[in-house]
């Protein structure tokens, strides 16, 4: 028993004493930053106020960027994709 009491006194002496740490914050996902309809307004068939023919209003994943509107989407009006104004 002696040895396994020197044992357990050996470990507490090599304790160091440090002060408490913060633990480091988690960083959050963030939201993508926004292109404030960068995309949209590039496009020849834009109208502006968020609108579009392929869009009575152009839904926000779309307008900020968030999703791209180079395939038909199940939402949309016809078949209008985004046309840079040199493809027009």
């Amino acid at each position: 028993m002696a040895k396994k009491k020197k044992a357990e006194e050996a470990v507490e002496e090599e304790v160091i004493d440090t002060p408490p740490v913060e633990p480091t914050p988690v960083p959050t996902p963030e939201e993508p930053k926004h292109t404030d309809g960068k995309q949209c307004r590039g496009c020849a068939l834009y109208v502006g106020d968020r609108r579009c023919s392929a869009y009575p209003i152009i839904p926000m994943e779309v307008y900020n960027g968030k999703q791209t509107h180079d395939a038909i989407r199940p939402d949309q009006r016809g078949d209008a994709l985004f046309t840079p104004f040199a493809d027009k």
